[in-house]
């Protein structure tokens, strides 16, 4: 119950909200290929078919946990001063915040052959992330 009451003020918080609507668009964006709109909106909602097999929650929430579970602040630089190479820590707005979390997941769902998103790993990788 508790935790229920909490995802609703997540919800409706404006700052997340913004977080899920750009989080949506660029799932979508990176289903693009070849600029076919329709294919990349069937793949999404091919994923989120899985994603409702596979959990028994809203899909919508699931999707929602993923997001708010796996946000980094920080993202690390790598520069180069004289002879050594440091790591420098540089702080990360809100849409690039998304994207690199997009990206990662993406690059952990390629299926090792073809080279092309597996969407069974996409979804393990999502429904595992949002517990």
């Amino acid at each position: 119950m508790q935790k229920a009451i909490i995802l609703k003020t997540f919800i409706h918080n404006a700052n997340y909200s913004n977080f899920f609507f750009i989080y949506i668009n660029n799932i979508i964006g990176r289903f693009l290929k070849k600029g076919n709109r329709e294919i990349a909106l069937k793949q999404f909602f091919y994923c989120k078919y899985l994603l409702k097999l596979k959990s028994k929650r809203n899909v919508s929430l699931v999707l929602f946990m993923a997001l708010i579970n796996s946000l980094v602040r920080v993202y690390f630089i790598k520069k180069r001063f004289g002879g050594q190479k440091k790591e420098l820590p540089c702080y990360l707005n809100d849409d690039r915040r998304v994207k690199y979390m997009i990206k990662s997941l993406l690059n952990y769902s390629y299926s090792k052959k073809k080279r092309l998103i597996d969407f069974n790993r996409l979804v393990d990788i999502i429904y595992y992330t949002a517990e």
